[in-house]
C-alpha cells in the first residue's frame, strides 16, 4: 500500500521549498527551478496548476502518467492524488488558488469547479511560446509586488489585479482547450438556474458521502427532483445523478487505492447499505469488482479505466 500525504493550502507551502513561493489573499504563487528527484505522493484539497517553462517533469495523477515538457500546462482538480518526478532541472510556475479565493473573485461552484473537473483525463495542455512568455511576465510582476503586500493602496491593488489577470488567462486557455461551453457566463445577471446549480454543487461537496439520491438535494433546495434535473442539465450538460456518481466514485477510487480500510469499511464510510450493492456500484463504473480494482492499483500500477454509464 502506498503512503500518501494529505495537504491543505495551509501546509502545502513547505513542500515548495525551491524558488520564490508565497501566498496572497488565499492564492499560492510559486516560481523557480525544480531539482531532479521525486515529490512525496500527496493529495491536495485545492486546485493545482503547474506550468513547465523549461525541462521535463513526470506527473502521476490518480495513477495516470503525464510527461510535461517545455511549454506545457498541467491542471489538477481538488482532492486528486499526485506525485511529481523532475527528470532534469526544470523551470516552473505553480498556482494553487484556494476555494475561498476563487469563491471571492470568481463564481467557483458554477464556473471554476465544473471546468476543473472536466479536465480529468485531459490534464496536460500544450502552450505556445507567446503564452508561456506572457504567463512568466505576469507571474514575475506578481511575485515582485509581494513585498508590498502589507502596504495599503496601489501596490496591493496592482498585486490583486495582476493575480486575477494571470488566473483569468489560464482559465480561458483551459476552456479553449477543453472546448468548454459556458454560454451563461456573458450574462451580467446570475439567472435563477445558475443560482440553483451553484447551490447544488455546494451541497454535493458537503453531503456526497452520505446522500446519493437526487431527491435529497432537491428537498434541500425546495424544488422537485424533475426541476433540479432540468436546470442542472441545462447549466452543466450533466444530470444531477451523473454529478453525484462521478464525485462518489472519485472518492471510492481514492479509498480503494490508498486507505487501509477494508472493502466493508469503505462501503460503510460511503453509506452503502451492504457490500453487494457497493460492489455493483463500483463494477458499474470501473468494469471490475472493488477487490480487483484495489489489487490492480496496488500491485500492478495499472489504471483501471472508468466506464461511463449512460446519462440518466
Amino acid at each position: 500500500m502506498k503512503t500518501i500525504k494529505e495537504y491543505s493550502s495551509q501546509n502545502i507551502l513547505r513542500f515548495f521549498s525551491y524558488g520564490d513561493t508565497t501566498m496572497f489573499d488565499g492564492c499560492i504563487v510559486s516560481k523557480g527551478t525544480m531539482q531532479s528527484g521525486y515529490s512525496p505522493l500527496f493529495r491536495l484539497d485545492e486546485c493545482f496548476i503547474l506550468l513547465c517553462v523549461e525541462g521535463e517533469i513526470r506527473m502521476e495523477l490518480n495513477e495516470q502518467e503525464y510527461t510535461l515538457l517545455s511549454h506545457s500546462l498541467f491542471v489538477c482538480p481538488p482532492n486528486m492524488t499526485l506525485q511529481m518526478e523532475c527528470r532534469k532541472n526544470s523551470t516552473f510556475i505553480c498556482l494553487i488558488p484556494t476555494s475561498d479565493y476563487l469563491g471571492r473573485h470568481y463564481n467557483y461552484w458554477k464556473q471554476i469547479l465544473p471546468l476543473m473537473l472536466e479536465t480529468r483525463g485531459r490534464n496536460m495542455i500544450p502552450l505556445t511560446a507567446i503564452e508561456v512568455s506572457r504567463y512568466e511576465h505576469i507571474s514575475s510582476c506578481v511575485l515582485d509586488y509581494m513585498c508590498y503586500e502589507s502596504s495599503p493602496g496601489w501596490p496591493q491593488d496592482a498585486l490583486s489585479y495582476g493575480l486575477k489577470m494571470l488566473l483569468c488567462l489560464i482559465f480561458a486557455k483551459i476552456k479553449d482547450f477543453m472546448g468548454y461551453v459556458d454560454e451563461e457566463q456573458e450574462k451580467k445577471r446570475i439567472s435563477r438556474s445558475e443560482e440553483y446549480f451553484s447551490r447544488f454543487m455546494k451541497l454535493l461537496a458537503i453531503h456526497f458521502k452520505q446522500e446519493r439520491k437526487v431527491d435529497f438535494y432537491a428537498s434541500q433546495l425546495c424544488v422537485t427532483p424533475k426541476y433540479l434535473s432540468s436546470i442542472v442539465k441545462k447549466e452543466s450538460c450533466k444530470t444531477p445523478s451523473k454529478w453525484i456518481d462521478e464525485v462518489v466514485m472519485e472518492e471510492i477510487g481514492y479509498l480503494l487505492r490508498y486507505s487501509t480500510s477494508s472493502i466493508k469499511e469503505i462501503a460503510y464510510q460511503m453509506n452503502f447499505s451492504n457490500i453487494s450493492f457497493f460492489g455493483k456500484f463500483v463494477k458499474r463504473y470501473t468494469g471490475v469488482s472493488p477487490h480487483h480494482y484495489r489489487h490492480v492499483s496496488a500491485y500492478n500500477k495499472v489504471t483501471v479505466k472508468v466506464v461511463k454509464p449512460p446519462m440518466t
